[in-house]
């Protein structure tokens, strides 16, 4: 697509401008500067579109623009982990509804604990569903790193989960 294209641009936003606000969400504080974000990534990916080599790799390289723009912004990544919609079904069991919020919330307790940059790679994996060469071009590190930073997140992770997980007796 060129830059020349307004309704191939304007596919290319409705499609990807929800993951772009979500990872904005997961890097700020809050939803308006994370509009604010999306809106500024989207400008500056209009006006460098001819850049773009690689049409296949267009998720990340929007995702990487909004995290410089968050980065520049703020020199604190702080992050903010809404609450998982999880309701019971009208027939379902009201204790096992409890038991997977709690876990959720043990989850999401966990992940805000973990160092940004683990918290990050863990995000773009999960949540953004990345593969880990687009995350190192959105983190602009190598996938070694990138490798490494999951495996220490995980790792991190269920140490900050094991008391949760350990039973009574």
């Amino acid at each position: 697509m060129k830059q020349g294209d307004r309704g191939a641009f304007s596919t290319l936003y409705l499609r990807h401008r929800d993951a772009v606000y979500t990872y904005c969400l997961h890097l700020q504080v809050g939803e308006n500067e994370a509009q604010d974000t999306v809106h500024e990534a989207f400008v500056r990916i209009h006006d460098k579109l001819d850049s773009l080599t690689d049409g296949s790799a267009f998720r990340a390289w929007a995702l990487s623009i909004a995290r410089n723009l968050v980065l520049n912004g703020r020199r604190n990544i702080h992050v903010e982990y809404g609450h998982d919609e999880d309701p019971a079904s009208p027939d379902g069991d009201p204790f096992e509804s409890m038991v997977r919020e709690e876990i959720s919330a043990a989850v999401r307790r966990g992940i805000k604990k973990l160092n940004p940059l683990l918290r990050e790679a863990l995000q773009l994996r999960l949540v953004q569903e990345l593969s880990y060469k687009d995350i190192a071009t959105v983190t602009e590190v190598t996938e070694d790193v990138v490798r490494i930073r999951l495996y220490r997140a995980r790792k991190a992770l269920v140490q900050l989960l094991r008391p949760f997980g350990e039973k009574e007796t």
